[in-house]
């Protein structure tokens, strides 16, 4: 009696085994792959933006913030804004408009109950604090609309948390810039 084929069929376990083994880490890495590709947009995409904002440019879109009877020009990166205000525009005090992007909802400290992106404030002339200095001198162009200087500042930390670094500082910075196209609905 040869016992020569039982000793082939231990190797054809652990091929088996190894064959199962490298399928299963192959699954995993494909998996993986595919879910970091949802997170992160393509080319095509940021192409597609710049297209967007190209065609946004020739007609331009506006947040309108009736309350203030005041509106904000918007950009691609900025085209699904809304706002709240704060309770000291309802308590008739110099109003804070917190501005944010539905694009980044996903995420607490974005929306505008968690500080938003950026905050439309107010100044009149001749008016500075402490921290910020003479608001006429850091805002130069701050349309007057009334008897009231509009200005946009950034919030002060990723409201992402990291998760969505880019898109965050895109709204952020083309909230900021549009600072100057704030005017009033009336026009």
């Amino acid at each position: 009696m040869s016992r020569q084929g039982n000793t082939d069929s231990g190797f054809g376990y652990v091929f088996v085994l190894l064959g199962i083994f490298v399928f299963a880490v192959i699954i995993v890495a494909a998996g993986y792959t595919y879910l970091m590709a949802q997170h992160v947009p393509s080319r095509q995409t940021n192409t597609t933006s710049a297209k967007s904002s190209k065609t946004a440019s020739k007609q331009a879109s506006y947040l309108k913030v009736p309350q203030l009877g005041i509106r904000i020009k918007l950009t691609a990166n900025t085209r699904d804004a809304y706002y709240s205000l704060t309770d000291s525009v309802l308590a008739g005090r110099p109003p804070f408009v917190h501005l944010a992007v539905h694009s980044l909802d996903a995420y607490q400290g974005c929306t505008p109950s968690g500080g938003g992106i950026a905050v439309i404030g107010t100044f009149v002339a001749g008016q500075s604090d402490p921290v910020t200095g003479n608001f006429a001198t850091v805002y130069p162009k701050a349309p007057k609309i009334g008897s009231l200087y509009y200005y946009v500042t950034g919030n002060q930390y990723d409201c992402s948390d990291g998760k969505a670094t880019s898109l965050y500082s895109s709204a952020k910075h083309d909230f900021i810039d549009a600072y100057t196209s704030i005017q009033s609905i009336s026009r």
